[in-house]
């Protein structure tokens, strides 16, 4: 009998030893892991904004790849929404929606666990600096009561290392992919016929290549005047290096 009375002191010793541990722990759990990926923003982008793209990045996906997933409205849009079920304890059933989003800038999602009432949000912010872009992947869980923040604090080191792992693979996916270079005024690339030409091989900055190339047909002009060379085509100019890190031309 004082065995019994005893394992039951010691059993609810630990359980007030637990519950006041956790009372002590923050009302939400935060996460916050990021990672510079090789790539401009609107590639990196490009792979968060469709919930579909998840299934090649997300180590929850990769947790149960026969999950049942539905899609519901248009990608890289407020409201677009991802639910899935899953018989694996660690991805269970749940949904995620866009609720704020900035292209190529920023991404905030609302997701809802196994039923629960409790809202939890994550978001994405991608910064780019000389062709790269810098991903910050933050979540903040919803409101738990104090006899339940000890799951918190449990689960917290899978969830960083889920992120941690989904942002590498993410990284991969992304540096894997031909580089796409914007081109806005639809330029083209054609052949033309063999031509002599009459030039000067010179440098600039961007923003001074405009007077740069005044100067550089002025001494053209000159020098034709002086030995009667006659133009017989248009004045066209010839990009041989382009060095966007140093914004100059060559």
């Amino acid at each position: 009998m004082k065995f019994l009375k005893w394992l039951l002191i010691i059993i609810v010793g630990i359980v007030a030893i637990v519950m006041i541990y956790g009372a002590t722990q923050p009302s939400q759990m935060t996460v916050e892991e990021s990672i510079e990926i090789n790539a401009s923003a609107s590639q990196v982008f490009e792979e968060i904004r469709d919930f579909e793209a998840w299934d090649e990045w997300s180590a929850w996906a990769k947790m149960d790849p026969d999950m049942a997933q539905t899609y519901e409205g248009e990608a890289g849009t407020v409201g677009y929404k991802n639910s899935w079920e899953s018989e694996k304890w660690m991805v269970g059933t749940g949904s995620q929606e866009i609720v704020e989003i900035r292209e190529s800038e920023y991404m905030k999602t609302k997701m809802l666990f196994n039923g629960e009432a409790a809202e939890n949000f994550a978001s994405f912010t991608l910064t780019e600096n000389d062709g790269k872009t810098t991903v910050v992947w933050d979540m903040l869980g919803g409101e738990t009561p104090f006899y339940a923040r000890i799951m918190n604090t449990m689960f917290k080191p899978m969830i960083i290392e889920s992120y941690k792992s989904s942002l590498l693979d993410l990284k991969g996916i992304v540096e894997s992919k031909p580089v796409v270079i914007p081109n806005p005024l639809n330029l083209e690339v054609v052949e033309v016929e063999a031509m002599s030409i009459l030039s000067i091989k010179d440098s600039s900055t961007v923003e001074e290549i405009g007077a740069k190339m005044t100067e550089i047909y002025t001494e053209l002009g000159i020098f034709m005047a002086m030995n009667e060379v006659e133009a017989n085509g248009n004045a066209l100019s010839i990009y041989l290096l382009h060095v966007f890190t140093r914004k100059s031309c060559l």
